[in-house]
């Protein structure tokens, strides 16, 4: 599943993995990561989630001008302040044009 970070509520900033996503189902399943007093898995609806990128992920652009490139993400910008939110970006050399983009 998806890498995600929680951008609202009780558990911002939560990084977890996703593990069940059902059709229209306004909640996923996350694994949280790093934090080990939270077991199993739990249900966090998908309005308070973004998904969270790392130096070094390898991506695919889902939408917009870049759509479909692919690349390695060489530097991430969380959002104003520093924090996540859903305006978020990431810089990404590309695989294939040997240069560089923004993407959200």
């Amino acid at each position: 599943g998806d890498n995600v970070i929680v951008i609202a509520g009780d558990l911002i900033n939560l990084k977890g993995r996703v593990t069940l996503a059902m059709f229209a189902s306004p909640t996923v399943l996350v694994k949280p990561l790093g934090v080990g007093e939270i077991k199993g898995d739990i249900s966090i609806a998908i309005v308070k989630l973004i998904k969270y990128f790392e130096v070094g992920d390898y991506v695919k652009v889902q939408a917009g001008e870049h759509k479909g490139d692919v690349g390695y993400v060489v530097k991430v910008n969380p959002g104003a302040e520093n924090k996540w939110t859903a305006h978020a970006t990431a810089r990404v050399l590309s695989s294939s044009l040997a240069k560089e983009f923004e993407a959200r």
